[in-house]
């Protein structure tokens, strides 16, 4: 439970934070966080990288499962599709 709290952390969510919001939160991290942000400036992109990673765990881990869609329930046993701003 602590590591689901730091996560949201990282994303600036607060604990009654919505997934609708949770989502702007990730999208707008992924933009600036984008290693592509830092074509000629090798530290920063690494940076960049380093960041990004995070941030992707942090969303992949806070986001509630969602149900699948019927295409996805006859071809996938995985019922919990959690990275926030993609859809299914």
């Amino acid at each position: 439970m602590k590591r689901i709290h730091a996560y949201r952390q990282l994303l600036g969510a607060v604990p009654t934070t919505n997934v609708q919001d949770l989502s702007k939160l990730y999208k707008g991290l992924m933009k600036t966080y984008h290693p592509d942000r830092f074509p000629n400036e090798a530290e920063l992109r690494e940076e960049a990288e380093m960041k990004s990673k995070e941030i992707i765990e942090a969303g992949s881990s806070s986001a509630p499962c969602a149900s699948p869609s019927p295409m996805e329930r006859s071809t996938s046993t995985s019922v919990c599709h959690t990275t926030p701003g993609r859809s299914s």
